[in-house]
């Protein structure tokens, strides 16, 4: 109950027909939930997986108004509610649709890529961490402690950038120059904040 979009892995092991895997999950979700019981009672549960848990696709925060707009929020509902912004909590309908229209390019088009069992570890780990970066771009809400799930990706990138130099002497100078164009950008960053001085207070 304390994360959903981890049930894109799900997905991801339902797609290779790793039954175990899935049954495993599907079991340790039941179980936790029932070991929960004595803490959360079966009221409550059944009305987080009926009223709280669907709401969460429309911009409903666990009943509280947590504007979709709030500094922070880097998904693709929330770059969406910038262009079709909502008078209320929530998403506009304009917003719900374009939102659910990309949610499924992106989760179809993931499994469309990903459609063949992975080679080899470094492969495998390709996998999931887009796995994990589509789980950071389709809920409404994702902050910034939720980044973490990028980590995968990172960590993967490294190593594919590592095996380039080894490999090929024309990588060095290509990854070499996609440093500095990133040193680059970051001084022209620090530089434009050192001009403007403290940043202006978000609106209320």
């Amino acid at each position: 109950m304390a994360k959903m979009s981890p049930a894109l892995l799900v997905g991801w092991w339902l797609l290779h027909r790793r039954w175990r895997v899935v049954a495993a999950a599907c079991l340790a979700a039941v179980a936790l939930s029932l070991l929960a019981l004595p803490l959360v009672g079966c009221e409550h549960q059944r009305r987080f997986y009926a009223e709280v848990l669907p709401s969460f696709g429309g911009g409903e925060y666990h009943g509280l108004r947590v504007p979709v707009s709030i500094f922070g929020n880097h998904s693709l509902p929330h770059l969406l509610d910038q262009a079709f912004p909502s008078e209320g909590p929530g998403l506009s309908r304009p917003t719900r649709i374009l939102a659910a229209v990309t949610t499924a390019l992106v989760v179809g088009g993931l499994g469309w890529l990903l459609r063949r069992p992975p080679v080899d570890l470094l492969a495998r780990t390709g996998q999931v961490s887009a796995v994990a970066l589509a789980m950071l771009l389709v809920p409404v809400y994702t902050f910034e402690h939720h980044l973490i799930w990028a980590l995968p990706a990172v960590v993967a990138l490294e190593r594919i950038a590592v095996e380039l130099v080894q490999s090929s002497a024309d990588a060095v100078d290509t990854l070499s120059a996609a440093k500095t164009l990133g040193l680059l950008v970051l001084l022209a960053a620090s530089v434009r904040l050192g001009r403007a001085g403290r940043l202006a207070e978000p609106p209320a």
